[in-house]
């Protein structure tokens, strides 16, 4: 499993992901659109034993990619859903300085006007955060369990 703040910074580009992904499912409906295709139509010649047609073979290898895309996207944002509740689960001001600091990218400036608190206290109470989600996101399933790409 990744480090905590490995994962909150993942976190931070995690809309950016889903975005590009949905990006070339879109592609992929318009090249079966243009090619005089549906997804029904992919969908019942996948079933087919022997698909000799080159056309085919395009046609099931482009709906192949539509369906592992749509299903990455789904575990992104179960993903997501899991960190944010965790750190939902911290203290206000923990919350505050995680959220801020990891997906935000707030300055310690910014972070310290937030809630009140030097720097240093900033920084201290950011560490212990951290120390709590770690174990939290060890013992949550769909955060220990996802595939990081690369």
């Amino acid at each position: 499993m990744k480090s905590v703040t490995e994962i909150l910074k993942f976190c931070r580009d995690i809309d950016k992901e889903i975005l590009y992904n949905n990006m070339r499912v879109a592609e992929c409906h318009e090249l079966l659109q243009n090619a005089g295709g549906s997804v029904s139509f992919v969908a019942m010649s996948k079933n087919k034993h022997n698909n000799s047609n080159p056309t085919e073979k395009i046609y099931i290898a482009t709906h192949d990619k539509i369906e592992r895309l749509t299903q990455k996207n789904e575990e992104i944002r179960a993903f997501k859903d899991a960190v944010y509740n965790e750190i939902d689960n911290l203290s206000p001001v923990e919350k505050i300085i995680i959220y801020g600091f990891y997906i935000k990218k707030f300055s310690w400036m910014r972070i310290s006007a937030e809630v009140h608190f030097c720097i240093r206290q900033c920084k201290n109470i950011r560490d212990r955060a951290v120390e709590v989600l770690e174990d939290k996101f060890k013992s949550n399933k769909t955060i220990a369990d996802f595939k990081f790409n690369g």
